[in-house]
């Protein structure tokens, strides 16, 4: 035992000798690099990783940019020299002491390349600069056409039962691509139509169940003008009114717009099928109804007919037309009549011999006012003597001697139709004088 013991002082003590002298160094020595430095501090300065990769395309607009060095860097020093061309500003943060993250203030331009640079000049913790520059560039892809607003707008309530459906994209797209990108459940037939090349209105035939869900699915079969496709699809839904009302609707009014159209104002809002069948109109005095169109406010009914009779008194009736709550009007009638507003015009003057001359206007005249003298104005002079209305719209002037085949010009003020509607100011005719 006292042996063993004396052999183990001897070992130590010739390691502590050895260590001593330098002959060998001890597993614990600090001096001894590849243990006590880390491995980092032999390697160049350098990035190591970026994202976006170099010389990708189609990078998301909404990305941020990810700088990996080789090392843990002087933050201050990195982020002086980090630059992104063209500029956005941003704000910069660090998810661990070798990772800059740069985050622009606003998403990245579509259809554009940038680059990303990290100068030579950009520090380690050590101080140390970077071995060389670092350059690298990415592209965001071509702007793709979105769903920028709809009507009715996501979840909406109490959507009206004769409501149409508006899609406003971001851009003009292609018009019959959006069309068949549309789909609605349950399923509506209904008409496409376009408030300039960026709107699309869906026109449902008939009307919009009520309480309803509807949901409404834009797919990305929609392309712009440049082909670029939509990259998702946008979804919303919104629900119909519940109707409870029993009010039925009435006349508010009616008036001529011409001799073939008469406008008829209901007292709220009807269905199309019921306004625009033409036998829900009928006149009295043979009066032929030729059809029938339902407005934008969906209140007015423009009857269009046959020729009206000016003065006569008519009587429309009106029957079946129906509400959006399926209220139908009780039979009703009104009366009109057509009376011209348009004013009368001169339409040609000849001679009839070398001291008179014939007018003829386009409408029936007023006698008093064809019959003033003053209201006739010939150059080259020639003295208007007298007026006279020899039938319902021709005038017949006196005048002083004309030359033969001189180019008279008559001009004509202040004559009225028998309505009182006077004539446009400078209405003229032109004839040559007889002898």
């Amino acid at each position: 035992m006292r042996s063993s013991r004396l052999l183990t002082l001897l070992v130590i003590s010739a390691t502590l000798i050895f260590s001593a002298t330098g002959c060998i160094k001890p597993f614990f020595d600090l001096e001894d690099e590849t243990i006590s430095k880390p491995s980092y501090l032999t390697l160049d300065n350098k990035v190591k990783e970026v994202q976006p990769t170099d010389k990708s395309t189609s990078v998301t607009v909404g990305s941020g940019i990810f700088i990996t060095f080789n090392r843990p860097m002087d933050r201050e020093s990195s982020q002086a020299n980090f630059s992104l061309s063209p500029h956005l500003p941003g704000v910069f943060s660090w998810p661990t002491d070798s990772v800059m993250k740069y985050s622009p203030d606003s998403n990245l331009k579509h259809d554009t390349t940038y680059t990303i640079k990290v100068n030579q000049k950009a520090k380690d913790v050590l101080g140390n600069d970077m071995a060389a520059s670092f350059e690298s560039t990415f592209s965001t892809p071509i702007k793709a056409p979105e769903v920028f607003s709809t009507y009715p707008t996501t979840n909406e309530q109490n959507v009206p039962l004769n409501a149409n459906i508006y899609i406003n994209f971001s851009e003009p797209v292609n018009k019959t691509d959006s069309a068949n990108a549309f789909t609605i459940s349950p399923s509506l037939i209904g008409d496409f139509s376009w408030d300039d090349d960026d709107t699309m209105k869906f026109d449902p035939q008939q009307n919009l169940d009520q309480s309803t869900i509807y949901t409404v699915t834009i797919s990305t079969v929609v392309k712009d003008i440049a082909g670029t496709a939509m990259v998702n699809p946008y979804i919303f839904s919104f629900k119909t009114a519940l109707l409870t009302e029993s009010q039925r609707p009435y006349i508010v009014s009616r008036v001529p717009m011409d001799e073939t159209e008469l406008k008829i104002e209901f007292s709220e809002k009807i269905t199309k099928a019921s306004a625009e069948a033409k036998e829900n109109f009928t006149f009295d005095h043979g009066l032929g109804v030729l059809r029938t169109e339902l407005r934008s406010d969906e209140k007015t009914v423009h009857v269009f007919t046959l020729p009206q009779v000016e003065g006569v008194a008519y009587q429309v009736s009106v029957r079946n037309i129906q509400d959006m709550a399926g209220n139908t009007i009780d039979s009703a009638t009104a009366f009109f009549s057509y009376i011209a507003i348009d004013p009368p015009d001169v339409i040609s003057s000849v001679a009839l011999s070398g001291t008179s001359i014939q007018i003829v206007f386009s409408e029936a005249l007023g006698s008093s006012s064809a019959s003033e003298v003053d209201n006739y104005f010939i150059t080259p002079f020639l003295d208007v003597k007298g007026a006279s209305l020899t039938t319902t719209d021709r005038v017949q002037l006196t005048t002083s001697g004309q030359t033969e085949s001189q180019l008279y010009e008559v001009r004509v003020s202040n004559i009225a139709d028998v309505h009182g509607n006077k004539i446009n100011k400078n209405s003229s005719a032109f004839f040559y004088g007889v002898k």
